[in-house]
């Protein structure tokens, strides 16, 4: 199956199986639960108890981590014409992204308990473009503009005198007094390229008390290495052309990278 969100969300847990033989009658409390992944569906339907425990979630993962859409070099990017667009690498740790939706059953310390996001046609793990046009609005309002102004100071290919980035926030990210026709639009970016996995793991340890063990959680990341394009649908305005403003965007992302966490390193790129 090439839909890793599908696997991932929906097909695993078809297939799951709660054994609930460590009940607890008197308060309904589920004690040393186990879950099993079958190692056939025919097993299911014929009553056989042997599976293979799901501890190995592990080859499960490997199922997806090399994406037929990217191994085969099938670039399964809308490519829309007349968009600015440009390529950046994921750096190490990699990139996370949806880990606010629930994936949690509980009580197998060796599932993963953080969501992801998948693009839901392709399941591949997209950059949701309203997420991108987020992350650039707020660094246009750093420091009243400040940041903004900066890196177009670092650019040298851009002077624009008496750049006012107020203007240039409400132009761009609001469409104030522009049709829909000349806003600026902000695409999904979408993984195409992978040098090895596309796929990995990593945890969370928390240390709810210093008297007890730490507790772990594992969640799925997207690997380093690999490749991104993202694109947009730019109009020249505020004395910036499209291309200019293609610049700016990408210094931003460069700078401060996409996704949960990061603060501790996630969501980081470089160029190619």
């Amino acid at each position: 199956m090439d839909n890793s969100g599908l696997l991932y969300n929906k097909e695993f847990f078809n297939h799951l199986i709660i054994n609930l033989q460590g009940r607890d009658t008197r308060n309904e409390k589920v004690k040393n639960e186990h879950f099993y992944f079958p190692e056939k569906k025919e097993e299911r339907r014929n009553g056989n108890r042997r599976y293979t425990e799901i501890t190995q979630f592990g080859k499960f993962l490997t199922k997806f981590t090399t994406n037929s859409k990217l191994r085969d070099g099938n670039k399964f990017v809308p490519n829309l014409d007349k968009t600015e667009r440009f390529t950046l690498k994921t750096l190490y740790p990699g990139l996370l992204f949806g880990s606010g939706y629930s994936h949690e059953i509980g009580k197998n310390p060796d599932e993963f308990q953080l969501g992801f996001y998948f693009d839901h046609t392709t399941g591949l793990p997209v950059i949701n473009g309203s997420s991108i046009k987020g992350v650039l609005r707020y660094a246009c309002e750093m420091r009243n503009g400040e940041y903004l102004k900066d890196i177009i100071e670092r650019l040298e290919d851009i002077k624009v005198p008496n750049f006012n980035a107020e203007k240039f926030v409400e132009t761009v990210f609001e469409g104030k007094g522009l049709s829909i026709y000349e806003r600026d639009i902000f695409h999904d970016a979408f993984p195409i390229n992978s040098n090895g996995s596309l796929f990995g793991s990593d945890y969370i340890t928390h240390h709810e008390n210093p008297l007890k063990n730490p507790n772990p959680v594992q969640f799925l990341r997207v690997q380093p290495e690999v490749t991104y394009q993202f694109q947009f649908d730019l109009k020249d305005s505020n004395g910036l052309t499209a291309e200019q403003k293609m610049e700016i965007f990408k210094q931003i992302i460069l700078d401060l990278g996409l996704g949960a966490k990061t603060n501790v390193g996630y969501g980081q790129f470089d160029t190619i």
